[in-house]
């Protein structure tokens, strides 16, 4: 009964955050420009001078008509702050971002946008090839996500947070969602004496929010000296009162002083199904194949994990999913099977698909 009350209360989060957001439609792609709450006025950005000008209204409805180059910034501002954050909407229309340099270690929420809020949409953003280093809540398209959606979209490149949290598309979600995206960027999070910095594949901290049909594949790390402490996951570091499902991870994860997983260091009150952890390698003080550190209140269950993964920690996790073969994670059926059936029930009519000539899954559209 537990199990199902929390089950429904997960439900129930993610039932109140969709609400809040701009609908999607099966494919989890935004609704088209024009009316809701951002108007239907649609402002196209061609040029990286016309992208820069997001910041003169934060509230736009914008579409990328061309390319992005951001190699004649050399250290970008990110877009929207605390106290003024990006509240619009901007769909990437299949074009790309590339050559973002962001070197700001004092500053916190660092990223393409700084902080975006207030049912915020972003869809079809593509990023590649970012150097990024800020001091806290660091990520590829956003520091802070707080009730918003990112959906559909990619980061490459390497990210770094020098004291705090760092993700690959977000370092902290609050009560958002982030859905059919991708990183392969290398995430780095330091921690020096009494400080606390998490390192996640799509996102550093989640609070209150979900993550649906995503995965990452670069390595991940969360590096502690004395006295301080950092997890790493997969998917997300840590994952309180939230639901990660339908996704996987493929790198190395590494968390020195701290908990790490192949889909999340560290769970409280969270529902965490239907996953898999590709990983060759997880290093932690306390590790586990899919959770490294959980509570009774949460939710692990029906996860796979690669067999021959290598956890190498002091204290192990009992939270190590079920084992399947290398090439088992390489078949269609292992995740397109419906649970009952022995799968994790993926949707690959309209989301996943297996690559032409064989592979790990990747998201239809790409």
């Amino acid at each position: 009964m537990k199990n199902l009350i929390k089950a429904l209360g997960i439900i129930t989060i993610s039932g109140i955050i969709a609400l809040l957001l701009i609908s999607c439609d099966e494919n989890g792609k935004i609704g088209g420009g024009g009316g809701g709450i951002f108007g239907s006025s649609t402002i196209n950005i061609s040029t990286p001078a016309d992208f820069n000008a997001i910041r003169n209204n934060l509230r736009g409805n914008y579409t990328l008509t061309a390319n992005i180059s951001m190699a004649g910034y050399d250290n970008w501002a990110p877009i929207g702050t605390w106290s003024d954050p990006f509240r619009g909407k901007l769909n990437g229309n299949g074009y790309k971002i590339t050559g973002l340099t962001i070197n700001r270690p004092t500053e916190d929420y660092i990223g393409l946008f700084g902080v975006i809020k207030s049912g915020a949409a972003l869809n079809n953003i593509a990023l590649e090839n970012v150097s990024i280093q800020g001091l806290s809540e660091v990520g590829g398209i956003a520091g802070l996500l707080e009730s918003s959606t990112i959906n559909n979209s990619y980061s490459t490149g390497i990210i770094t947070a020098v004291r705090g949290n760092a993700g690959g598309i977000a370092g902290r979600i609050n009560n958002s969602g982030i859905q059919n995206s991708f990183s392969s960027a290398v995430i780095n999070a330091s921690n020096t004496s009494g400080n606390f910095g998490d390192a996640g594949g799509i996102a550093g901290i989640i609070y209150y929010s979900w993550i649906a049909n995503c995965y990452s594949t670069g390595n991940i790390t969360a590096s502690s000296t004395s006295g301080s402490y950092g997890d790493a996951g997969g998917i997300a570091a840590e994952a309180i009162n939230s639901d990660i499902t339908n996704s996987y991870s493929r790198g190395d994860i590494t968390a020195n002083r701290g908990t790490a997983g192949g889909i999340v260091g560290m769970t409280n009150d969270s529902v965490i199904t239907n996953n898999a952890a590709i990983n060759s390698n997880i290093t932690a003080s306390t590790a586990g194949r899919i959770v490294g550190s959980a509570t009774d209140s949460d939710i692990i269950i029906n996860n796979f994990a690669l067999d021959s993964m290598i956890t190498t920690a002091f204290f192990e996790s009992l939270h190590n999913g079920t084992s399947k073969t290398y090439t088992e994670l390489r078949t269609q059926n292992t995740y397109s099977y419906s649970i009952s059936s022995g799968g994790l029930g993926w949707n690959f009519s309209n989301i996943w698909r297996i690559p032409q000539g064989g592979g790990f899954p990747v998201l239809r559209w790409q």
